[in-house]
């Protein structure tokens, strides 16, 4: 009995007993805009009522009298949906082990709730992991300032030994090494189709 039983099971998860496997599906990127934007020209716009009003316009502060600051815009859905992948794929990390989202947890307001972040190997850092919440309205990066631009500040994590510890090397051979990324890479970069740059892990 236990042999039939055996033999059973074995037929099933190889698919000869009626119950096909299915192949696991493929990622692909998203084609619409993440909510608050609007697809205009293959690129996602923010759309905000706060768009209605510039500060130097509007007497007084707060609510809807006050503008926004110049902001990025101007990205591909498939280009904000691969670098949603990046953030949360330790693969980035010199190890393996630490993603983006390690200390940005949108659980915890994308920062990580800690004193002193932790890095590769639970490697104390020297000071905790600021929110991204409206980063895109940010002239300046990290608690002291010194990053003026996004990309500028994301190498900072990525690259120092005791956060992510990786390097564009380990980067550029990981990601170029992984028939998926370099299948969602050239679809979001037409000139990714060759293989993946460090400017467009950057953007």
């Amino acid at each position: 009995m236990r042999f039939w039983l055996a033999l059973a099971t074995a037929l099933v998860a190889l698919g000869l007993f009626g119950v096909a496997t299915a192949a696991p599906a493929e990622f692909t990127l998203a084609t619409q805009c993440p909510p608050s934007f609007e697809l205009v020209k293959d690129v996602c716009r923010l759309r905000t009522h706060y768009l209605q009003y510039a500060s130097l316009q509007q007497a007084g502060v707060g609510g809807l009298k006050t503008g926004l600051p110049v902001y990025r815009d101007g990205f591909s859905p498939r280009e904000i949906d691969l670098g949603r992948y990046l953030f949360f794929d330790p693969v980035l990390s010199g190890d393996g082990s630490v993603s983006c989202a390690t200390c940005h947890n949108p659980d915890k307001g994308l920062a990580d709730g800690l004193p002193r972040s932790r890095g590769i190997g639970q490697q104390e850092v020297v000071r905790n992991a600021p929110s991204l919440w409206n980063v895109a309205f940010l002239g300046k990066f990290f608690w002291d300032g010194r990053a003026r631009t996004l990309e500028e500040q994301m190498q900072g994590p990525l690259y120092a030994a005791n956060e992510m510890g990786s390097s564009p090397e380990i980067v550029l051979k990981r990601l170029n090494a992984n028939s998926q990324y370099r299948r969602l890479f050239a679809s979001a970069f037409a000139d990714a189709r060759d293989g993946i740059r460090i400017d467009h892990v950057y953007r």
